[in-house]
Protein backbone atom coordinates (compact mmCIF):
# COMPACT_ATOMS: atom_id res chain seq x y z
CA UNK A 1 0.00 0.00 0.00
CA UNK A 2 1.33 3.17 -1.20
CA UNK A 3 2.28 5.78 1.58
CA UNK A 4 -0.75 8.66 1.66
CA UNK A 5 0.82 11.61 1.08
CA UNK A 6 -0.82 14.92 2.69
CA UNK A 7 -1.58 18.34 0.62
CA UNK A 8 0.29 21.32 2.42
CA UNK A 9 -3.77 22.32 3.86
CA UNK A 10 -4.03 18.72 5.07
CA UNK A 11 -0.60 19.09 6.98
CA UNK A 12 -1.55 22.68 8.33
CA UNK A 13 -4.97 21.09 9.36
CA UNK A 14 -3.35 18.09 10.99
CA UNK A 15 -0.83 20.62 12.87
CA UNK A 16 -3.62 22.98 13.99
CA UNK A 17 -5.43 19.64 15.58
CA UNK A 18 -2.37 18.76 17.56
CA UNK A 19 -1.83 22.31 18.85
CA UNK A 20 -5.30 22.96 19.93
CA UNK A 21 -5.27 19.41 21.71
CA UNK A 22 -1.67 20.02 23.28
CA UNK A 23 -3.68 23.86 24.09
CA UNK A 24 -6.44 21.77 26.02
CA UNK A 25 -4.11 19.71 27.84
CA UNK A 26 -2.09 22.47 29.29
CA UNK A 27 -5.36 24.23 30.07
CA UNK A 28 -7.07 21.22 32.25
CA UNK A 29 -3.71 21.19 33.62
CA UNK A 30 -3.21 24.87 34.69
CA UNK A 31 -7.10 24.65 36.60
CA UNK A 32 -6.39 21.63 38.71
CA UNK A 33 -3.08 22.84 39.68
CA UNK A 34 -3.87 26.03 40.07
CA UNK A 35 -7.62 26.28 41.46
CA UNK A 36 -8.88 28.91 43.31
CA UNK A 37 -11.70 28.31 46.13
CA UNK A 38 -14.90 29.43 45.93
CA UNK A 39 -15.09 33.12 47.65
CA UNK A 40 -16.30 33.07 51.29
CA UNK A 41 -18.96 36.17 50.34
CA UNK A 42 -21.39 34.64 48.24
CA UNK A 43 -21.73 36.87 44.65
CA UNK A 44 -25.74 37.61 46.46
CA UNK A 45 -24.41 39.12 49.05
CA UNK A 46 -21.88 41.83 47.07
CA UNK A 47 -24.44 43.73 45.83
CA UNK A 48 -26.28 44.66 48.88
CA UNK A 49 -22.81 45.31 50.69
CA UNK A 50 -21.30 47.75 48.18
CA UNK A 51 -24.60 49.74 48.04
CA UNK A 52 -23.85 50.02 51.62
CA UNK A 53 -19.83 50.90 51.21
CA UNK A 54 -20.46 53.61 48.61
CA UNK A 55 -23.28 55.12 51.24
CA UNK A 56 -20.28 55.06 54.11
CA UNK A 57 -18.03 56.81 51.50
CA UNK A 58 -20.91 59.51 50.68
CA UNK A 59 -21.25 59.88 54.89
CA UNK A 60 -17.61 60.17 54.94
CA UNK A 61 -16.99 62.91 52.65
CA UNK A 62 -20.13 64.92 53.78
CA UNK A 63 -18.84 65.06 57.23
CA UNK A 64 -15.46 65.97 56.04
CA UNK A 65 -16.16 68.52 53.55
CA UNK A 66 -14.65 71.76 52.83
CA UNK A 67 -16.17 74.78 53.31
CA UNK A 68 -17.24 76.14 49.58
CA UNK A 69 -14.40 77.71 47.86
CA UNK A 70 -11.61 75.68 50.39
CA UNK A 71 -10.09 72.42 49.66
CA UNK A 72 -10.11 69.82 52.06
CA UNK A 73 -6.15 70.21 52.74
CA UNK A 74 -7.30 73.68 53.92
CA UNK A 75 -10.00 73.18 56.32
CA UNK A 76 -7.79 71.01 58.11
CA UNK A 77 -4.81 74.30 58.50
CA UNK A 78 -5.41 76.63 60.91
CA UNK A 79 -7.86 79.83 59.86
CA UNK A 80 -5.80 83.40 59.77
CA UNK A 81 -6.06 85.12 63.22
CA UNK A 82 -6.62 81.82 64.82
CA UNK A 83 -4.62 79.51 67.60
CA UNK A 84 -1.35 77.52 65.18
CA UNK A 85 -1.60 74.10 65.52
CA UNK A 86 1.22 72.79 67.41
CA UNK A 87 4.25 71.78 65.86
CA UNK A 88 3.97 68.32 67.29
CA UNK A 89 1.15 66.46 68.18
CA UNK A 90 1.98 64.10 71.32
CA UNK A 91 -1.52 62.64 71.88
CA UNK A 92 -0.81 60.89 68.41
CA UNK A 93 3.09 60.15 69.62
CA UNK A 94 2.26 58.98 72.47
CA UNK A 95 -0.90 56.84 70.82
CA UNK A 96 1.82 55.35 68.26
CA UNK A 97 4.17 54.66 71.35
CA UNK A 98 1.38 52.86 72.98
CA UNK A 99 0.66 51.23 69.97
CA UNK A 100 4.19 49.33 69.67
CA UNK A 101 5.41 51.81 67.64
CA UNK A 102 8.94 52.43 67.94
CA UNK A 103 11.73 55.56 66.98
CA UNK A 104 13.46 53.43 64.45
CA UNK A 105 9.77 52.70 62.70
CA UNK A 106 9.57 54.39 58.98
CA UNK A 107 6.12 55.36 59.86
CA UNK A 108 6.67 57.36 63.51
CA UNK A 109 8.01 60.43 62.67
CA UNK A 110 5.04 61.14 60.64
CA UNK A 111 2.66 60.77 63.82
CA UNK A 112 3.87 63.65 64.91
CA UNK A 113 1.60 65.62 62.37
CA UNK A 114 -1.04 62.75 62.21
CA UNK A 115 -4.64 63.83 62.19
CA UNK A 116 -7.46 61.94 62.28
CA UNK A 117 -9.91 63.80 60.36
CA UNK A 118 -7.72 63.02 57.53
CA UNK A 119 -7.04 59.14 58.40
CA UNK A 120 -11.09 59.16 58.46
CA UNK A 121 -11.25 60.21 54.66
CA UNK A 122 -8.50 57.80 53.75
CA UNK A 123 -10.24 54.93 55.40
CA UNK A 124 -13.67 55.50 52.58
CA UNK A 125 -10.73 54.15 50.33
CA UNK A 126 -11.45 50.89 52.89
CA UNK A 127 -15.50 51.12 53.55
CA UNK A 128 -16.40 49.12 50.48
CA UNK A 129 -15.05 46.03 52.78
CA UNK A 130 -15.01 47.27 56.40
CA UNK A 131 -17.04 49.03 58.41
CA UNK A 132 -15.55 51.62 61.08
CA UNK A 133 -18.45 51.91 63.39
CA UNK A 134 -19.68 50.70 66.93
CA UNK A 135 -22.16 47.64 66.02
CA UNK A 136 -21.14 47.76 62.41
CA UNK A 137 -21.45 44.38 60.64
CA UNK A 138 -18.75 42.15 58.53
CA UNK A 139 -18.97 42.86 54.59
CA UNK A 140 -16.65 41.52 52.31
CA UNK A 141 -13.78 42.33 55.58
CA UNK A 142 -14.65 42.15 59.10
CA UNK A 143 -16.07 45.23 61.06
CA UNK A 144 -12.85 47.18 62.49
CA UNK A 145 -14.59 48.85 65.55
CA UNK A 146 -11.81 48.04 68.39
CA UNK A 147 -9.58 46.74 65.85
CA UNK A 148 -6.45 48.11 67.90
CA UNK A 149 -5.56 45.76 70.56
CA UNK A 150 -8.18 42.97 69.01
CA UNK A 151 -7.11 39.69 68.49
CA UNK A 152 -5.84 38.76 65.22
CA UNK A 153 -9.15 36.92 62.91
CA UNK A 154 -11.30 37.23 66.04
CA UNK A 155 -14.20 39.20 64.50
CA UNK A 156 -17.03 37.57 65.68
CA UNK A 157 -18.83 36.00 62.45
CA UNK A 158 -16.26 36.28 59.75
CA UNK A 159 -14.77 33.76 57.96
CA UNK A 160 -11.26 34.10 57.83
CA UNK A 161 -8.63 33.11 55.10
CA UNK A 162 -6.29 29.95 56.03
CA UNK A 163 -3.37 32.51 55.74
CA UNK A 164 -4.98 35.37 58.14
CA UNK A 165 -5.46 32.06 60.52
CA UNK A 166 -1.91 31.51 60.38
CA UNK A 167 -0.44 34.85 60.78
CA UNK A 168 -2.70 34.52 64.29
CA UNK A 169 -0.51 32.26 65.22
CA UNK A 170 2.74 34.21 65.24
CA UNK A 171 1.03 37.82 65.51
CA UNK A 172 -1.85 37.34 68.72
CA UNK A 173 -3.26 41.19 68.90
CA UNK A 174 -3.65 44.11 66.29
CA UNK A 175 -1.58 46.51 67.42
CA UNK A 176 -0.57 49.73 65.74
CA UNK A 177 3.36 48.35 64.98
CA UNK A 178 1.49 45.13 63.00
CA UNK A 179 -1.20 47.25 61.77
CA UNK A 180 1.24 49.41 60.09
CA UNK A 181 3.35 46.41 58.23
CA UNK A 182 -0.12 45.01 56.99
CA UNK A 183 -1.24 48.27 55.54
CA UNK A 184 1.85 49.11 54.05
CA UNK A 185 2.44 46.02 52.58
CA UNK A 186 -0.72 43.27 52.85
CA UNK A 187 0.25 40.50 50.55
CA UNK A 188 4.03 40.36 52.50
CA UNK A 189 2.75 40.36 55.91
CA UNK A 190 0.15 38.09 55.31
CA UNK A 191 1.18 35.61 52.60
CA UNK A 192 -2.04 33.97 50.56
CA UNK A 193 -4.20 36.78 52.46
CA UNK A 194 -7.48 36.96 49.95
CA UNK A 195 -7.41 41.41 50.65
CA UNK A 196 -6.65 42.20 47.26
CA UNK A 197 -5.34 45.48 48.40
CA UNK A 198 -1.74 47.13 47.55
CA UNK A 199 -1.05 48.77 50.95
CA UNK A 200 -0.63 52.96 51.52
CA UNK A 201 2.77 53.62 50.74
CA UNK A 202 2.42 57.08 51.97
CA UNK A 203 4.03 57.41 55.30
CA UNK A 204 1.80 60.26 56.25
CA UNK A 205 -1.59 58.79 54.85
CA UNK A 206 -0.69 55.48 57.17
CA UNK A 207 0.10 57.43 60.38
CA UNK A 208 -3.26 59.45 59.37
CA UNK A 209 -5.10 55.99 59.27
CA UNK A 210 -3.27 54.24 62.01
CA UNK A 211 -4.52 57.20 64.12
CA UNK A 212 -8.03 56.95 63.02
CA UNK A 213 -8.29 53.09 63.48
CA UNK A 214 -6.72 53.31 67.00
CA UNK A 215 -9.69 55.87 68.06
CA UNK A 216 -12.03 52.92 67.03
CA UNK A 217 -13.11 52.46 70.38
Amino acid sequence: MPPIRLSFLGRFCLSLCVFAAFAFCLYVIEALLFYAPVPSVPAYNIAPQWAQAQAAQRQIAAETQAPAGQSQMAALMPTPGAEPAAAVNPTALAAAQAGGIKEGDAVQPFFAAADKRRGRRIFARCAACHTANAGGGNRLGPALWGINGRPVASAPGFSYSTALKNFAQKQKNWDLAALDRFLYAPAKTVPGTIMFYPGVKDLQERADLLLYLQSLK
